[in-house]
């Protein structure tokens, strides 16, 4: 998964915008990611990839 990938399903759960370069500053540790992103994370990790393939196909492209 990609980190545009996973800052456009943290947008879709969460019903906001985030920032293109708030995905990287989390991976860099320059900034604290939210708990909810955290949370998905781990839901996503015990995803099996068939699944996950699928739900990233649904996603709407980013603006």
């Amino acid at each position: 998964m990609t980190q545009m990938e996973f800052r456009r399903l943290v947008q879709r759960l969460g019903g906001g915008e985030i920032d293109p370069s708030t995905t990287s500053l989390w991976v860099s540790g320059k900034r604290t990611p939210h708990a909810c992103a955290l949370a998905l994370l781990e839901v996503i990790a015990r995803m099996p990839p068939a699944q996950l393939s699928a739900m990233l196909k649904d996603l709407p492209p980013v603006p």
